[in-house]
């Protein structure tokens, strides 16, 4: 069983930076720290050898927009790759690889959610970059 994993994280809404993979036996790890160099990096690697599992926090981190995360998600599933969101806390290494849930990306409810958490992202994102740069509050 070949497993990868992939996290992203946003330096300027993440404050513990760290994943660890202890929990897991994970034959490759990709982490991107606001680019998505890794995930091209991912894709590439997965098309030619693709693993049996991907291990991801949150099926957001394949992409920065939805219609890239739909896109990312069909490749990878294509592949026969089965794609694991799981939260870090809450796993347990024996009820992971039993419990593989198929997110179906066609589904208006699950692109509404992921919609709205992006634009969410994003407005996050732009907050914190005005608190560094300290400009004033719009208006």
């Amino acid at each position: 069983m070949i497993v990868f994993a992939y996290f992203y994280s946003e330096p300027l809404l993440e404050y513990d930076l760290n994943i660890s993979g202890d929990k897991f036996e994970i034959d490759r790890i990709y982490h991107d720290l606001g680019a998505r160099y890794e995930l091209e990096k991912l894709l590439n690697d997965c098309s030619q050898d693709p693993p049996n599992y991907l291990l991801i926090r949150q099926v957001e981190e394949l992409g920065d927009s939805w219609e890239i995360i739909k896109i990312n998600y069909q490749i990878l599933t294509k592949l026969g790759i089965k794609i694991i969101s799981f939260n870090l806390d809450n796993c347990h290494d024996a009820e992971l690889f039993e419990n593989v849930i198929t997110i179906n990306v066609n589904d208006s409810n699950i692109s509404e959610k992921i919609k709205k958490n992006q634009q969410k992202l994003s407005l996050q994102k732009a907050q914190s970059l005005t608190r560094i740069k300290a400009l004033p509050p719009p208006g």
